[in-house]
């Protein structure tokens, strides 16, 4: 395989060549798998054969499905997440593959035990997860709105009141929320027993918005002193 992987005229690779060549390398690594042989070299060999894919074409999709996949798998949780928000910038709308190895990534990431530094959140499949025909905060993001919640929660009564959303649509927009923006978010979106906005709610709001607006959402976050990296 090593020896004849690149075997393709770089002024000629069509998309069918590209594409051979990428299922030969998604072949080596499920047969290791398979067999039970799957080690860091033979991961290593399929991320330098996708690499050198890219080379030849550096929008080709699956090559970057492909890195994205090994480098989960070895741990490289930023090149992988790199990988992802490289895809979505190819694809007008995020598809369900990437949003499926998107929440592959995140669970891989949870049983390591943390995120690393350089794993970042830059777009929509970032924040959400496809729930059959919903979008659902990710773990992540859904951590981050908590922590936000909370912040604005002054009371501590685990709602936001008109005045506690007032000043949280300061920070974010510099001026009060104004009513018809609140009447839509108390009318669309859950409320706890006093009628104010719940955890639930807040959270579904953004998630709502993300899945619209992620530059809206991300320019929230950065008011409120997120990072890319959440």
């Amino acid at each position: 395989m090593s020896e004849e992987k690149m075997n393709v005229d770089e002024s000629a690779a069509s998309a069918e060549e590209l594409q051979a060549l990428c299922d030969d390398l998604s072949e080596l690594v499920a047969e290791q798998s398979e067999n039970d042989t799957l080690d860091e070299s033979v991961l290593m060999e399929a991320l330098d054969g996708y690499r050198d894919i890219l080379r030849l074409d550096e929008s080709f999709k699956e090559a970057h499905f492909g890195i994205a996949y090994v480098c989960g798998m070895l741990g490289l949780f930023g090149e992988a997440a790199e990988e992802l928000n490289l895809l979505s910038e190819l694809e007008d709308t995020p598809s369900e593959r990437t949003l499926s190895m998107r929440a592959a990534l995140e669970q891989l990431i949870v049983e390591a035990g943390g995120v690393e530094e350089d794993v970042t959140m830059t777009d929509a499949s970032s924040l959400l997860i496809q729930q059959g025909e919903s979008w659902e905060a990710s773990p992540q993001f859904a951590a981050v709105l908590a922590e936000i919640f909370d912040r604005f929660d002054e009371d501590g009564d685990s709602g936001l009141c008109r005045q506690e959303l007032d000043a949280f649509h300061k920070v974010v927009n510099g001026t009060p929320m104004e009513d018809p923006t609140f009447s839509f978010i108390t009318s669309n979106f859950e409320l706890d027993t006093k009628g104010n906005l719940a955890l639930a709610g807040f959270v579904g709001l953004y998630s709502s918005q993300a899945a619209g607006d992620v530059a809206e959402v991300l320019k929230d976050l950065k008011q409120l002193g997120y990072n890319e990296k959440l």
